[in-house]
């Protein structure tokens, strides 16, 4: 059998001014039904932003009921209806990201699942229609009824309660992650063939899991934001700045930006000679090297990093070892700091009473990660003081990772 083939095409409207609507596309065929939904919710007031976002909702329906053999659409023209059990097998699917098994946020799933619900809605209204006989139109009503309230009751549920929605590594997978990205030749687990490759990897990947960065703040830093001289008792950093890229000249379509505040990340002297290396030693090596100030620069054309690349990179480590499938992102790998950074700081603030621990360990947690504060207790702290408490944080939580057996 062929593989599915499930896509959203933006396709240009005339009536539109040229604008790209979003179009649902099977096994290279239009998808009429979801055609004829999107158009109405377009023609009835729905931004156009907001029908890009349910044409993505009802993909992963689409993708749902044909990888479980339910055919809805049959079943609507018959005034059948999705069963109880099939409704919440869905609410499973969508309650879980596609590429790391994670759990969405709770107002990401109820987006798809009211989507969903809406559409369903809008077939069945349409099979409805044609009815003339008034008992099947009365029975079709309970049945949608009974949808309706199955939809209701999940959509007051869309998370166990059990999984934690920042999950990182677990200690085992980080011992190997390390493991297996250690740069150096000799290293055999390496997935990546190219010396340059491992190195760049390697650095990048450090700014995810120890640093806590996202995946655009570290592809937007440069070598400048890299402070690594001095001597071996000076401060080793690199910061996070706010800045607009809008105008840079990054080469890629997707231009990489900080959502939240700039920080400062503090490095070992084990971590600052391994990125001073990388620098010096490896990054010059790069085509166009000297033409990009970006830190993390592509081996085909010295330009920065697409958004794609550290994920291709990290599937690429997956497929050769598999145990990582749905636990390994670069989102996962900065879930993986803020998880250790949560030890850390257990430890540090022991015997606190708890109201005051949590107050304390929220405070840092936010500047360690460039949140604005959601509990406002940063304003209750000397900026500098939490600063210096931070990057001792951030050295011993280096050094527990680098140690390669976790201890604190």
């Amino acid at each position: 059998m062929n593989e599915l083939s499930i896509k959203i095409s933006p396709t240009a409207f005339k009536h539109l001014n040229g604008a790209h609507f979003p179009l649902l596309i099977i096994n290279d065929e239009l998808e009429l039904n979801s055609a004829a939904y999107l158009l109405h919710r377009y023609n009835n007031g729905t931004a156009l932003k907001t029908v890009e976002r349910e044409a993505k909702a009802l993909r992963k329906f689409y993708l749902f009921c044909i990888s479980n053999n339910i055919d809805f659409i049959g079943r609507f023209s018959k005034l059948e209806r999705l069963t109880i059990g099939e409704i919440e097998h869905l609410h499973g699917v969508l309650s879980l990201r596609e590429d790391t098994g994670e759990l969405v946020s709770q107002t990401y799933f109820l987006h798809n699942w009211s989507t969903i619900l809406r559409y369903i809605e809008f077939l069945y209204s349409f099979y409805q229609s044609r009815i003339n006989d008034p008992h099947r139109l009365s029975t079709s009503r309970i049945v949608l009824e009974g949808m309706r309230n199955s939809f209701g009751i999940n959509a007051k549920t869309p998370h166990n309660g059990i999984q934690n929605e920042r999950i990182g590594l677990t200690p085992e997978l980080q011992v190997k992650f390390l493991a297996i990205i250690d740069p150096t030749n000799e290293n055999t687990l390496n997935p990546y063939k190219s010396e340059k490759v491992r190195w760049r990897n390697f650095c990048f990947f450090m700014t995810l899991m120890m640093g806590g960065n996202r995946k655009g703040e570290s592809l937007g830093l440069k070598v400048r934001h890299f402070n690594l001289s001095g001597s071996s008792k000076s401060s080793k950093y690199f910061e996070i700045i706010k800045e607009d890229r809008t105008f840079d000249d990054y080469g890629r379509k997707e231009i990489p930006q900080v959502k939240t505040k700039g920080r400062k990340v503090e490095l070992t002297p084990q971590l600052a000679e391994i990125f001073e290396y990388y620098i010096t030693k490896i990054r010059p090596l790069f085509k166009g090297a000297k033409k990009s100030e970006y830190m993390f620069i592509s081996i085909r054309d010295g330009k920065p990093l697409s958004a794609l690349t550290p994920n291709m990179s990290l599937n690429d480590l997956i497929v050769q070892y598999p145990e990582f499938k749905g636990k390994l992102s670069p989102h996962i790998l900065r879930n993986t700091f803020h998880d250790i950074l949560e030890n850390v700081l257990d430890v540090e603030f022991e015997g606190v009473a708890p109201i005051r621990k949590q107050q304390n360990k929220a405070t840092i947690q936010e500047y360690a990660g460039g949140w604005t504060a959601g509990s406002k207790m940063v304003s209750h702290y000397p900026k500098g003081s939490i600063q210096r408490k931070v990057a001792d944080l951030q050295i011993r939580l280096q050094e527990a990772l680098l140690s390669n057996n976790g201890e604190i």
